[in-house]
């Protein structure tokens, strides 16, 4: 997905981000919780293109 360039603001407690596809993020979760939540949130995304 293509989105317009826009500037980052994130919290004090953050000090970088990262963009990652969704297996680049999905392989860096630990807990399995995150993993389905990451993995749900993915096929409700690509559900609605």
């Amino acid at each position: 997905m293509d989105l317009p360039a826009q500037e980052i603001q994130i919290a004090r407690e953050h000090s970088t981000y990262s963009w990652f596809s969704f297996e680049e993020a999905l392989a860096k979760l630990h807990f399995e919780s995150n993993k389905i939540a990451i993995t749900e949130l993915n096929n409700e995304l690509l559900i609605s293109l």
